[in-house]
């Protein structure tokens, strides 16, 4: 889910999702080298077990050598993007290499900490993905203008949003859900209402799991509307 984090978060600050789309590509595939040496240690991201059970295709060498061929291309994916400023992309690449570090530390979380712990590592690392979809969508959208502060708070929504969509998912703590709704309410207040509509869209993907819908204009918006 970080991709749209990263897209509806440059919404969000006026910088439209064409100058980000790069940057999405790149964190899902961070996601998909982290999913593949996941594998090689029983991990399978898509779901709430310590053993994957997926079937495996290719030899163990082989995903270990496709895992490290995918993050230094998601890297140049982001120095290559010319409607990026340097500046912002060498803090974007800052963003996701402490991104790929807190899901490394939620693998051996996972690991050591057997199932008991299982959910709370998986929410954590979706977390600090969709953290960090915040932060870079709103670095490379421009910032609103506000610096520092509204990156903070994209990766606040983004966190939160993560956290919603590993509770939702898992069907457990459901109690937590509408103070976390409210905390993403909160971190909006200060943005342009319509301005907003993407992550507004998004929080109910998160709480309903209904599906993207194709549109245009706006584009990839998700069907229905959150009332808050």
């Amino acid at each position: 889910m970080a991709p749209y984090v990263c897209l509806a978060a440059s919404d969000l600050v006026g910088g439209g999702r064409d100058v980000a789309l790069d940057v999405a590509s790149a964190l899902h595939l961070m996601h998909t080298a982290a999913w593949a040496h996941g594998r090689l240690i029983g991990l399978d991201l898509t779901t709430t077990t310590t053993t994957s059970s997926s079937p495996r295709t290719y030899s163990p060498g082989v995903e270990l050598l496709t895992g490290d061929g995918i993050f230094p291309l998601g890297f140049e994916i982001v120095a290559r993007n010319k409607e990026v400023e340097p500046e912002v992309g060498v803090k974007v690449v800052m963003e996701m290499v402490e991104m790929m570090g807190g899901i490394i530390e939620g693998q051996l979380g996972r690991v050591e900490g057997g199932i008991d712990k299982e959910l709370v590592w998986k929410e954590r690392v979706e977390e600090r993905l969709c953290g960090c979809g915040g932060a870079c969508g709103v670095m490379v959208g421009g910032g609103g203008g506000g610096g520092e502060e509204m990156v903070e708070k994209g990766r606040r929504v983004g966190m939160y949003l993560g956290a919603i969509s590993e509770v939702v998912k898992s069907g457990k703590g459901l109690e937590r859900v509408e103070r976390l709704k409210m905390k993403v309410v909160e971190e909006l207040e200060v943005f342009d209402f319509e301005r907003r509509k993407s992550l507004w869209d998004l929080l109910e993907f998160c709480l309903t799991g209904q599906t993207v819908a194709a549109g245009g204009g706006g584009g990839g918006r998700i069907s229905g509307q959150v009332e808050l």
